[in-house]
């Protein structure tokens, strides 16, 4: 009976702790901080709200984006004078610096197993010719390489698009994504063959689309529709059908969705009181909640276990 006793206080406190964080997200974010025309990343802990600085330098640092297990950070930084690919340790140890060229390299993506890594940049790259090759800029296309760095794929390439937001599909068999043209589609690209064929999702919206998002489950593509009167968060199913604008009683734009691992949750950006902060909301675009509540301005999560 004393032995109970003396156990019931701490069984107690940790029950009233259990309780309190079952109803709260789990895992992290990771963001852009933007300050006029550079940024840093910070991340923040679903645990206990706390934000702290993950890559803070004179530098750009931006487009985040942590690894599927949530022990590693990708992302961009222009410090040695043009954006290149960069990876670390979550706690901010083990830089390594992936690509190294005098082209824009960002945006970086992570396949779901974590061992490849999709991203834009607008190098210049080379295609077989009669009597040898011929050098094509294309601008911003889509590339994939190892997550060491190695073995770099070009997937899409064309003289008047332009291919942006990469993001896998959860069998790491194909990547949807921006493109811009004539209007800012979604399309989708295999990862794979040997020539890959990129397909759009969306020939018929009336809106640009940006910043595609596949969900855990495979489902759903989310994105940023722009009606140039607002920009809102839309679903659809991953073959293109079926389209919802989530936000459309939201007061306020939002932009950059991301999902959370399980698939319950969505974070956005948005700045219905005048700063740009993150919210959370449901597949279906109820319970809107806000995760930060600072004056700055927020973009850009990646929310990752």
């Amino acid at each position: 009976m004393r032995l109970y006793r003396l156990l019931a206080v701490p069984l107690g406190i940790l029950a009233l702790l259990l309780s309190a964080c079952a109803g709260r997200p789990a895992g992290v974010i990771a963001f852009e901080s933007r300050q006029g025309d550079t940024s840093d990343i910070l991340l923040l802990s679903l645990r206990d709200g706390r934000i702290t600085p993950l890559v803070s330098d004179p530098a750009w640092d931006g487009t985040p984006a942590v690894s599927p297990d949530g022990k590693r950070l990708a992302f961009a930084s222009d410090r040695d004078g043009d954006p290149e690919i960069f990876v670390m340790n979550i706690d901010g140890t083990g830089l390594v610096q992936l690509t190294d060229n005098t082209f824009t390299d960002f945006m970086p993506a992570w396949s779901p197993d974590g061992s490849r890594i999709a991203f834009v940049s607008d190098r210049t790259y080379f295609v077989p010719m009669e009597g040898g090759t011929m050098e094509v800029a294309a601008g911003l296309e889509l590339y994939v390489m190892n997550a060491d760095g190695s073995n770099i794929v070009r997937l899409t390439g064309g003289k008047d698009d332009v291919s942006l937001f990469p993001s896998w599909s959860p069998d790491g068999q194909k990547i949807a994504y921006m493109n811009v043209s004539r209007v800012a589609h979604i399309y989708v690209v295999d990862v794979n063959p040997e020539n890959p064929q990129p397909t759009d999702l969306t020939p018929s919206l009336e809106l640009s689309a940006w910043s595609p998002r596949w969900s855990p489950d495979g489902q759903y593509i989310i994105f940023m529709g722009d009606n140039q009167v607002k920009k809102g968060i839309y679903r659809m199913d991953a073959a293109g059908g079926s389209l919802t604008e989530l936000t459309r009683d939201w007061p306020a734009y939002a932009v950059d969705p991301a999902w959370s691992p399980d698939g319950k949750r969505i974070v956005f950006a948005s700045n219905p009181s005048g700063p740009v902060n993150l919210y959370t909301m449901t597949p279906d675009g109820r319970d809107i909640q806000q995760l930060t509540k600072d004056a700055g301005y927020y973009a850009l999560p990646s929310w990752s276990r």
